[in-house]
C-alpha cells in the first residue's frame, strides 16, 4: 500500500520533531521528487538547514515555499529571519514590505525590524570587550572549577559587551558543566553566530547538541569545525563518538584514525577507536587500541574498564578481573567496573566475592537495577532464595519496564509458591503426574488452529507500515514485534489471537506462562539453515536454570505453498525430525532445542512466533 504525500509529510515531521534530521530530510526530499513545489516540504527543509547553521542553503527552500503559497505567515517569518541571519539586510527590508502587503502580523514584522537593527548595531560595536584582567579572572574561574563565579562573570560580560564572543563561548561551556544544557545551547549558538570561523565554537555547539541527543545536528557542527580546521583532533574524536552512536561504525573508525593522525598521543581517541573496533567484531585490533590508550595514559580508568569488558566478552576472565581491578584502583567510584567485576568473579566460580562486588556497586549508587538483578542471581545460585527475591524485587521497582526483571520476579515467586507441591510431586509414583505432555518432553508438540483472513490481512497491513524490526540476540532473522497484552484496540484480531494462544500454551506446559517475545514474519524466500535455538544469555545462567522452563511456539497462518510442492520445512535436531508446515499448524518446542528452517514458496509465508516461560 503506497503512502500519500500527506502521510509521508506526517512521518517526516514526526522524525523532525524527534531530532532525526537526516531521516526527516529523506522524507521531505521524497515529497519534492513527486511534487517539487510542495511548500511544507520546502519550508521544513529550510528549517533543518537553519538548525544545522547552513543559512545560505535554507534561503532557497524558504523562497520556494513562499513562491508556492505567499499567504502563510510562517513562510514569510522564516524567510525574512534567514535573510537577516545571512546579513542580507536590504533583501530582508524589501521582504518585510512585501509581507505587509500580504497582511502578515505587524507585531512580528516589527520584531524582525528590531532584530535587523540590533544585528547592525552589534556589528558596529563588535570590537568592544572587557579588560584583560577581567578576562584572565574568567579563565581562572573555569580552570579552577569555580563554575558559579565563572557563570556570573561571563553573564555580566555578555550583558555589557553582547558581541564579545569569548564570553559566550565560555558561558556555553560553563552552562554545560553545570547541567544547564538548554542555556548552553543558546550561548553556544550565539558564539557561533558572532564568529562563524571559530572551529572551537562549532565544536562546543556540537558537544551540547550531542548531550541533547540531537546527533544529526551535532555531526553537522563537528564537520563544520573540521572544515575550518582540518587537523582539529578533538573535533575528529567527538565526531567519531557521534557516528558511533548513530551506528555508522566504519565512518566512526575513520574519524578516530584522523584524530590520531592529528595527535598521535591522543589516549581518548585510541580508547574510542577500540570501542568501535570491538563493535565491528575486530576484537584483536580493539585490544591493541585499548592497550595503547593505557600505555599513553596508565591511569586511564575507562580504558582499563573497556579492556576488561573485551576480555569478559572473550571469556578471558582472569585478565578481565585484573583490568577491572585496575579501573577501580584509578577510579574508586567506578560503578560499572564493580558490577562487571561481579559478573567476572561469578564466571570464575567465586560467588562470595561476586556478591561483595555487586554490593560495592550498590553502595556507590543504590538505584542501579542491573546490579540488584545480578546480586539477586548470584544469591539465588548460592541458595539464598529469600535474599535473591528481595534483590530482584528492587530491580523491578527501579525499572518496571524490564521484561527480564519481571520474568525473574514472577519465576522466583512461582518457584517459592510451588515448592511444597513440587516436593509432593517428586515423591509421587503416579505416572499421570508428569508435568508436560509426552510429545513436548521428547522434542515437539504439534497442534492446529484455523487461521482467520482478518488476522492475515491485519498483519500484512502492519508490515506495509514499516514497523520497527525486532532487535534481540535470540533472533537471527527479521521479525516484526507484536504487543501480547495490548488493550488499545479491543476489536483487534491480535487480541483474539493472543487469548487463544495463551490458552494453548498454558495447556501445553500445564501452568501459567510468561511471554517474553511475540512477533510475526512475512516472507516468501528465507533460508535459516544454520541450526540455532532461542536461548538468551539470561536463559543460560546455570544458577537460575531458566532454559528448562522456556519454550518456543511457531504458528503458521499461511505457508504460502498453494501448489503442494512442500517448498519449505522445519527441521528439528537431536533427535532429527522434519516437519512440513501446513496452514493453521502450531509447533511448540523447548527453546533449548536446535532447529533450522527453509522457506521458498510462491506466495508469502505468514507466521507468528512466541518465546515463553512456564511458571511452574
Amino acid at each position: 500500500m503506497e503512502l500519500t504525500i500527506g502521510e509521508v509529510l506526517q512521518q517526516g515531521m514526526a522524525l523532525h520533531r524527534e531530532g532525526k534530521l537526516r531521516d526527516a530530510q529523506n522524507f521531505y526530499h521524497a515529497i519534492l521528487r513527486a511534487s517539487p513545489k510542495h511548500p511544507d516540504a520546502n519550508h521544513n527543509l529550510g528549517l533543518i538547514s537553519i538548525s544545522l547553521n547552513k543559512i545560505s542553503e535554507a534561503i532557497p527552500f524558504f523562497k520556494a515555499a513562499l513562491d508556492e503559497d505567499s499567504s502563510l505567515e510562517q513562510y514569510w517569518l522564516s524567510y525574512i529571519d534567514a535573510l537577516i541571519k545571512d546579513k542580507q539586510y536590504e533583501n530582508a527590508d524589501k521582504s518585510i514590505d512585501q509581507a505587509r502587503k500580504q497582511e502578515i502580523n505587524e507585531e512580528r514584522l516589527i520584531e524582525l525590524k528590531a532584530l535587523m537593527a540590533l544585528t547592525n548595531q552589534n556589528n558596529e560595536i563588535k570590537h568592544a570587550k572587557p579588560s584583560k584582567e577581567n578576562i584572565q579572572k574568567l579563565i581562572k574561574y573555569c580552570e579552577n572549577g569555580k563554575y558559579t563565579e565563572a557563570k556570573d562573570l561571563a553573564v555580566s560580560f555578555t550583558e555589557e559587551y553582547p558581541s564579545f564572543q569569548f564570553a559566550w563561548k565560555l558561558l556555553g561551556i560553563v552552562f554545560k558543566k553545570t547541567g544547564m544544557i538548554k542555556e548552553s545551547l543558546a550561548a553556544s549558538r550565539r558564539s557561533v553566530e558572532l564568529v562563524p570561523q571559530d572551529p572551537e565554537a562549532h565544536c562546543n555547539l556540537a558537544n551540547t547538541l550531542k548531550g541533547l541527543g540531537r546527533l544529526d545536528e551535532a555531526e553537522a557542527s563537528y564537520t563544520e569545525a573540521i572544515n575550518i580546521w582540518p587537523d582539529f583532533a578533538a573535533a575528529h574524536n567527538n565526531l567519531g563518538r557521534t557516528l558511533h552512536d548513530l551506528g555508522r561504525l566504519e565512518a566512526a573508525q575513520d574519524s578516530f584514525l584522523l584524530a590520531i593522525k592529528s595527535k598521535s598521543n591522543f589516549a581518548a581517541a585510541h580508547n574510542n577507536l577500540g570501542s568501535t573496533l570491538k563493535k565491528l567484531g575486530k576484537l584483536d585490533e580493539a585490544e591493541a587500541s585499548y592497550k595503547l590508550a593505557i600505555k599513553l595514559q596508565p591511569n586511564f580508568a575507562q580504558a582499563h574498564n573497556n579492556l576488561a569488558n573485551l576480555f569478559l566478552e572473550m571469556q578471558r576472565l582472569k585478565e578481565a578481573e585484573k583490568s577491572y581491578r585496575k579501573a577501580i584502583e584509578y577510579k574508586p567510584d567506578h560503578i560499572k567496573a564493580y558490577n562487571n567485576l561481579g559478573i567476572t568473579l561469578r564466571g570464575l566460580g567465586r560467588l562470595g566475592e561476586a556478591e561483595e562486588s555487586y554490593r560495592e556497586a550498590l553502595a556507590l549508587k543504590f538505584d542501579i537495577p542491573a546490579a540488584h538483578s545480578n546480586l539477586g542471581r548470584v544469591l539465588y545460585a548460592m541458595g539464598k532464595y529469600d535474599a535473591a527475591l528481595e534483590s530482584i524485587e528492587k530491580a523491578n521497582q527501579i525499572d518496571p519496564k524490564s521484561k527480564d526483571y519481571e520474568l525473574l520476579l514472577k519465576l522466583m515467586h512461582a518457584r517459592k509458591d510451588n515448592e511444597n507441591s513440587e516436593i509432593s510431586l517428586n515423591n509421587s509414583n503416579d505416572p499421570n503426574d508428569s508435568v508436560l505432555p509426552i510429545d513436548l518432553n521428547t522434542g515437539s508438540l504439534i497442534l492446529s488452529r484455523a487461521p482467520e483472513k482478518e488476522l492475515i490481512d491485519h498483519l500484512c497491513g502492519m508490515k506495509s507500515r514499516k514497523l520497527n524490526i525486532i532487535k534481540n540476540s535470540s533472533f537471527n532473522f527479521k521479525a516484526f514485534p507484536l504487543n501480547f497484552s495490548s488493550t488499545e484496540d479491543n476489536d483487534s484480531p491480535i487480541k483474539n489471537l493472543a487469548e487463544d494462544l495463551k490458552i494453548i500454551m498454558e495447556d501445553a506446559v500445564k501452568s501459567e506462562v510468561f511471554i517474553s517475545d511475540f512477533f510475526f514474519k512475512i516472507s516468501n524466500h528465507d533460508a535459516d539453515e544454520t541450526s540455532h535455538n532461542r536461548l538468551t544469555e539470561l536463559d543460560k545462567d546455570d544458577g537460575l536454570k531458566l532454559s528448562e522452563q522456556k519454550y518456543t511456539l511457531i504458528y503458521y497462518l499461511s505457508t504460502g505453498d498453494k501448489s503442494g510442492s512442500k517448498s519449505g520445512s522445519l527441521h528439528l535436531y537431536q533427535p532429527d525430525k522434519e516437519i512440513q508446515p501446513n496452514d493453521g499448524m502450531i509447533v511448540i518446542i523447548p527453546a533449548s532445542k536446535r532447529y533450522s528452517s527453509i522457506c521458498n514458496v510462491a506466495e508469502n509465508r505468514i507466521m507468528i512466533g512466541i518465546n515463553f516461560y512456564s511458571l511452574r
